[in-house]
């Protein structure tokens, strides 16, 4: 996010702008998480259940949005998986 509200070609207003880029930059974190995080489980390195315990032993409550998010990479990673192993 950039001092004049700029964001992606687009223009967030807010009475709190840290929050808003608190916000986008948490976002982006998630994001760059869930890609190891689901590298993990398709590679078996480790389960899924691992990684939500943390967040239950740390109290953590995922939103639904994202928790739809993480479950649909792990789906599509898979399934990436398994068509290389066929093609092969």
């Amino acid at each position: 996010m950039f001092d004049n509200g700029l964001f992606k070609n687009t223009k967030i207003s807010s009475r709190h702008p840290n929050i808003v880029r608190s916000v986008i930059i948490g976002k982006k974190s998630w994001g760059l998480q869930l890609n190891e995080w689901t590298d993990g489980i398709v590679e078996g390195s480790f389960t899924k259940q691992e990684i939500l315990n943390d967040f239950k032993i740390l109290d953590i409550q995922i939103p639904e949005s994202l928790m739809v998010d993480f479950e649909n990479r792990i789906y599509e990673k898979m399934k990436k998986r398994v068509a290389t192993y066929q093609n092969s």
